[in-house]
Parts: C-alpha cells; sequence; structure tokens
C-alpha cells in the first residue's frame, strides 16, 4: 500500500501547472471578451473614438492578468488599441479571441473586429 501511494505522488508531482494556467487563461480572455460585448464597451468605444472606456474595463481586470483590447475597421486597419496599464506584451503565451461588432449610427451600419488578448503578468 505504501509503495502504491508512493508510486500516485510521485506521479502527481510531475504533472504541469502550466496546462491549468492555460486553461484559466483561456477562460479569462473570453469571459473579458464577453463582458465587454454585453456591456456595449466595444461599440461606445467606437462611437466615441476613444479608447478611454476600453482602458479603464482593462485596468479593473485580475492583477495577475494582462490584456490588450484592438479593434479593427471592416478594412482590418487598426482603429483604436489599448493595452491594460503596466502590461507588455513580453510573454511566451499569448491567447486571443475575436468578435464581430457591428455598430448602427443613425442607421448607417457599420462592421468592425474587436480582439482581445490576454497573457499572465
Amino acid at each position: 500500500m505504501l509503495l502504491l501511494v508512493t508510486g500516485a505522488l510521485f506521479y502527481l508531482s510531475q504533472s504541469k501547472v502550466d496546462s491549468w494556467n492555460t486553461v484559466d487563461l483561456k477562460f479569462a480572455v473570453n469571459d473579458l471578451s464577453s463582458v465587454l460585448e454585453k456591456n456595449s464597451v466595444f461599440e461606445s468605444t467606437i462611437k466615441q473614438s476613444s479608447s478611454e472606456l476600453l482602458l479603464e474595463k482593462l485596468n479593473a481586470s485580475a492583477q495577475k492578468y494582462c490584456f490588450s483590447a484592438t479593434i479593427f475597421d471592416s478594412g482590418l486597419n487598426v482603429f483604436i488599441a489599448a493595452t491594460k496599464t503596466g502590461c507588455t506584451k513580453s510573454s511566451e503565451q499569448i491567447l486571443s479571441t475575436e468578435r464581430t461588432v457591428v455598430v448602427n449610427s443613425d442607421g448607417d451600419i457599420s462592421f468592425y473586429v474587436a480582439r482581445i488578448d490576454g497573457w499572465f503578468n
């Protein structure tokens, strides 16, 4: 029995935490993207042509994560970009998610793509 327990503990000690960190980061990026979309942060940012609201929301995220948001116009040119204060993209592992944003401004429909990148601080 002791041999079995020792073998199990040895096996568990060999597992990598990095794989769980990847899962956590994936959920964090997707969750942030969903929250920004549902609260119309992307749409407001586009209508105001200012990254102020977007940066405020990125800065309010959990401290262990870094995020950047980029909004592209229909020609896939960068329209607005913001990175959480104190973060630089210098990580080996960056996960991204993208959302399509449709903006109706007085009957004029415009399409944008919002990308959220996330990495560990």
